[in-house]
């Protein structure tokens, strides 16, 4: 395999690990919301986009 290959894969992976990241934060926000805790979205949120941030320095 390439190195443009391996680059090509891991920006697939970074993109697929986002796309659950968002679609769980949505679960968590929305759970949150039902149990009156719509402040703890803003937390979860902020947590899953450091992670990303951190995976694109990879």
């Amino acid at each position: 395999m390439t190195e443009a290959e391996r680059i090509k894969q891991l920006e697939n992976i970074c993109h697929a690990q986002q796309v659950i990241l968002d679609h769980r934060t949505q679960l968590i926000g929305q759970l949150l919301n039902r149990s009156g805790m719509g402040a703890g979205t803003h937390i979860v949120e902020n947590r899953v986009t450091s992670g990303m941030d951190a995976a694109r320095r990879l």
